[in-house]
This record gives structure tokens, sequence and C-alpha cells, in this order.
């Protein structure tokens, strides 16, 4: 794609993104996870690891956000250290 997209007079390109990795859907008890979370934490263009958790079933399935369930009152401890990690990873998205 880069080698087709450039501007015809310059030769240059005209894409100048650079390819990032976001690990997504983690589970946490496969070979194959671990092996990809190992392979993953190598490639130094991954910014962030996002484990598979049934929270993100239930947000699809309820049509609500995310944020509406961080700060439902319901929360156990777990939730809420899940939900603080969750917030952490999305903040280097922003920060890439």
């Amino acid at each position: 794609l880069k080698q087709e997209v450039i501007n015809v007079e310059s030769r240059k390109s005209f894409i100048t993104a650079e390819l990032k990795f976001i690990g997504n859907r983690i589970k946490h008890n496969t070979k194959s996870s671990h092996e990809f979370v190992e392979q993953m934490k190598k490639d130094s263009r991954t910014i962030a690891l996002i484990p598979e958790r049934e929270v993100f079933n239930k947000t699809t399935l309820n049509h609500e956000p995310l944020i509406n369930m961080e700060k439902g009152k319901s929360s156990t401890p777990k939730a809420r250290e899940f939900f603080e990690k969750i917030d952490k990873i999305f903040d280097t998205f922003t920060k890439q």
C-alpha cells in the first residue's frame, strides 16, 4: 500500500502512519495466549494487551458503554481492579 500511494512528482509516500499492535481478547489460561503475549512483548510496536473478560460481552449485549459499567455501584474489587487496568491501557492509545 505504501508503494501505491505516492506523490508522482516527488515519489514520496503519502502514508506517514506508524504501525502499532494491540493484542485483544487474550485468555489467561491457554498455551497459545501465553505464546502470543510473549511474542507481542518482544515487538516494540505493541502498545497494549487487552485481556478477554466477560464484561466486554455484557456491554455489547446490554448496549451499554464500558464506562457506565465502570461507574456501576455493584462493582466487585476484582472488577474495579480490571477497570483501573483497562483505563491505563486506553490511556496508552492517546499517548501514541
